[in-house]
């Protein structure tokens, strides 16, 4: 949808004596995500206060069609002196989408930011009517690159929170019913942080092994770089389907099958160096479990 509506823009302003001709390239390269809500990133690019703060200086902003965003490097800067410069807004729906003006009618830029969550926006920068390697391209790919590391500065990436839980708990762990000595199961953690990307994602696994039998489940999950989000779930043990994996403020994680309403809540180690662990399953409540390091088992 968002797609049809920038072309749709695009091609009202094709229709109104601007150029038709358009390439449609992405700088730079994506996925270009910020760790910020979207609200805050349009904020920091759209107002005057944003842009000051994103890029130094002084700057004024009229944010309607036919508007400008202007920008001086003196922050003491008069209106009337020289060295601002200047953007038309030709468009915009807030807080997703902005369409700018260039310096010359028949090319202009725009921006598009796509909400993953809360907590994560991807934008997306499309040059319309400038050339595939051209000299204006060559200068609107480097003023991207420029933008983007200012906003990556202004919103410098978090710790993903499922690594930060699950980070503490590498290794293996034994489990025995709260309350009780026998063990019943052997946990086996594993995280590889990554580097957030397509290539090298983050990734975990989680295996629980029953001492009694030949029982076990695997959950392997890794974090996929254009949503954010976790995927992966079970891949040996008798429900294989449905599993999710998150983690909650207070640094837990959990897993969860929604299909077969089980969820498993593996709390942050105790100061003595123990982890509580819950399930539930449907309706019928769950156990609490107690982990302790394998080999610091009694």
């Amino acid at each position: 949808m968002r797609r049809i509506l920038a072309i749709a823009l695009v091609v009202s302003f094709a229709s109104s004596g601007r150029s038709a001709r358009a390439e449609w390239e992405p700088l730079p390269d994506p996925p270009i995500v910020f760790d910020a809500s979207r609200t805050d990133v349009w904020k920091a690019v759209t107002t005057a206060q944003g842009i000051a703060a994103l890029e130094g200086g002084v700057a004024t902003v009229d944010l309607r069609p036919g508007g400008t965003i202007r920008r001086h490097a003196d922050p003491t800067a008069e209106a009337d002196a020289e060295g601002w410069t200047s953007r038309s807004v030709l468009a915009f729906v807030a807080p997703r989408l902005l369409l700018l003006g260039d310096e010359t009618p028949a090319t202009w830029t725009v921006i598009e930011f796509d909400e993953l969550d809360s907590r994560r926006t991807r934008m997306r920068i499309e040059h319309v009517g400038v050339v595939a390697g051209s000299k204006a391209a060559t200068m609107a790919e480097a003023e991207d690159r420029g933008l983007v590391a200012r906003l990556e500065k202004r919103f410098p990436k978090q710790p993903d929170a499922v690594i930060a839980a699950l980070t503490p708990l590498v290794g293996t762990w034994e489990e025995r019913a709260d309350g009780r000595d026998e063990v019943v199961a052997r946990w086996t953690i594993a995280v590889e942080a990554g580097v957030d990307d397509q290539m090298d994602p983050p990734s975990v696994s989680l295996l629980r092994t029953l001492i009694a039998g030949d029982g076990s489940e695997h959950w392997v999950y890794w974090k996929d770089a254009e949503s954010g989000r976790w995927v992966g779930g079970l891949v040996e043990g008798a429900r294989a389907a449905g599993w999710e994996i998150g983690s909650g403020r207070d640094g837990s994680v959990w897993l969860s099958n929604r299909w077969a309403e089980r969820a498993t809540y593996i709390q942050p180690p105790q100061r003595d160096g123990s982890v509580k662990v819950g399930t539930s399953e449907g309706c019928c409540g769950g156990a609490l479990y107690r982990w302790t390091r394998a080999t610091e088992a009694r």
